[in-house]
């Protein structure tokens, strides 16, 4: 497995847990609130079994995700191009009008330019 592919499980389990604990802490909260205990009990074991994943934390993993999803969303794009897509085909494919894909394109081209 790629580094790259290891990157990428890491960041797509970090953004899936931070969910999942505000989702058990909200559920925990209620459950001692209410006096369930069994169930309050039951959600501690489970919080106690995910990983410590903060909000900032998950803000960097999503941010990470979008930077690899358009990495690839680049090299689609531009393979489509080059097989003879033009905008308006390449936006239909990304559900979004060929002015926006356009617009990304040269936004990328702009980069790469100035890099």
């Amino acid at each position: 497995m790629s580094a790259n592919t290891d990157r990428g499980t890491e960041l797509r389990e970090n953004r899936a847990t931070f969910p999942e604990r505000v989702r058990l802490k909200d559920a925990l909260e209620a459950a001692r609130t209410a006096g369930r205990g069994g169930e309050a009990a039951r959600l501690e074991a489970r919080l106690a079994e995910l990983p410590e994943i903060g909000p900032l934390e998950a803000l960097r993993a999503n941010a990470g995700l979008m930077g690899m999803l358009t990495a690839q969303r680049w090299i689609a794009m531009r393979s489509a191009q080059a097989e003879g897509a033009g905008p308006e085909q390449i936006g239909r494919g990304l559900g979004i009008s060929k002015q926006s894909a356009w617009e990304f394109m040269k936004r990328r081209i702009d980069v790469r330019n100035h890099d």
